[in-house]
């Protein structure tokens, strides 16, 4: 098996990081938002044991993981995994397209 590092984006920080100011913003559980992280961990794992788990997305090379309303959009290269975009799909798809058309 090919060793591969996780390396996320600017945006995808910046996602993730307006997610949770979002939460904590609205009081939610400072509980749901360690399980997302456990969560997202965990499915990071899945992504580096089976690099081609999540489907496509649109006739590109980007592909998507959806897990607990989420979804982790990455790019599998030989050593790399690069995530381009941690996203909540209770968003504007409008947004998803803008952002992932700036990913690559």
């Amino acid at each position: 098996m090919v060793e591969r590092e996780v390396i996320w984006s600017k945006t995808a920080i910046e996602q993730f990081k307006e997610l949770l100011f979002f939460w904590q913003a609205n009081d939610v559980n400072e509980k749901f938002t360690k399980l997302i992280i456990t969560r997202i961990d965990e499915h990071i794992r899945v992504i580096l044991q089976f690099p081609k788990c999540g489907k496509l997305y649109k006739m590109s090379k980007i592909r998507e993981f959806v897990f607990d309303g989420f979804s982790l959009f990455y790019l599998v290269k030989s050593r790399q995994i690069i995530i381009y975009l941690f996203w909540d799909n209770r968003q504007n798809p409008t947004k998803l397209k803008r952002l992932l058309a700036n990913a690559y």
